[in-house]
């Protein structure tokens, strides 16, 4: 797998996003995209909470 090191103000930004995030090249073109990594306990809500949505 290819890596792509970012520096600390890009890091930041990934790291703060909600969601996901748009890589472009300096002239504006989308290189693709970057989601977000969810941790355990994230994802436990998350089923938590679809879980409580569709037991109606």
């Amino acid at each position: 797998m290819s890596q792509l090191i970012v520096n600390d103000q890009q890091a930041s930004v990934l790291t703060k996003s909600h969601g996901r995030v748009e890589i472009r090249d300096r002239a504006g073109t989308l290189l693709g995209y970057v989601a977000p990594v969810w941790t355990e306990a994230e994802v436990a809500e998350a089923r938590r909470a679809l879980r409580q949505r569709f037991a109606r």
